[in-house]
This record gives C-alpha cells, structure tokens and sequence, in this order.
C-alpha cells in the first residue's frame, strides 16, 4: 500500500523502520484494528488502533486510541475511512486522536466531521480528539 505523503512518517533509517514494524506488529497483535480489503483482494484501506492507556486506567474505561489510518490514493473520497471508522465506534467506546500540525491530511477536520471534538492535550502543535459513544 503506498503511504500517505501528507502525513509525516520517517522511515529514513532501519532503526525507524523496525520501530514502526514493532510498533505496527503490537497494535494488529491487538486485535481491534480494522482493514478493508478491495475486490481483488488487495488491502485499500486500514485503520491502526490501541487501547488508549490514559482513558483506560485513570478514567475506568475501555477507550481506543487511533494511532494511524490510512486509504490507497485510488480509494480516497470512495468512503473506506468513514466505514472503518463506522465499524471502530460500533464497538461503543470512546476513540481518541492526536493529530500534529504537520499532517496535511485534513484529518482532524474529517474525524471532527465524524463527530470528534476537541480533548484537551495541552500541546500547541498537535490536535487531541475524542469521539464518545452515545454522542453521535
């Protein structure tokens, strides 16, 4: 699947490869991360998440964090995010994100679209989000 140039993501080193390879190989071990996969069999979109550690410990809940999402280029306005999404809140927990300034996705405008409002994060170059069940 080819990556997303609007969000910024380094993979200039084998250190940074094999962390995000980790990292990934966590977050589908899992198991609530979602994959939509094409006619062909082929992946054409997927949503990456975690427990969200914060919501789940000191709030008592079973929140989800969205780590990173993404579409293939050739899917894009073809609604596979808003159903992936559609799919993670069905689950009837809360979903937060943390969008940095640098992603030029339009990310934190779609997920607020999908209902997300802001969270407080406390940090100037990044977006924290909250999406809660029963809100929307």
């Amino acid at each position: 699947m080819e990556a997303a140039s609007e969000i910024p993501l380094l993979l200039d080193t084998d250190e940074r490869r094999d962390a995000v390879a980790s990292s990934v190989s966590e977050w589908l071990a899992f198991s609530e991360s979602l994959v939509a996969v094409g006619d062909g069999g082929s992946i054409i979109g997927f949503v990456l998440v975690r427990p969200d550690e914060l919501e789940r410990f000191v709030r008592d809940n079973d929140a989800l964090h969205l780590v990173y999402a993404a579409v293939t280029h050739n899917q894009r306005g073809a609604g596979v995010f808003a159903a992936l999404m559609q799919q993670a809140k069905r689950r009837q927990v809360a979903i937060t994100a943390v969008v940095k300034s640098a992603n030029l996705s339009g990310m934190s405008a779609r997920l607020m679209r999908m209902g997300f409002q802001n969270h407080d994060g406390g940090r100037t170059d990044e977006q924290h989000l909250i999406w809660r069940a029963g809100h929307n």
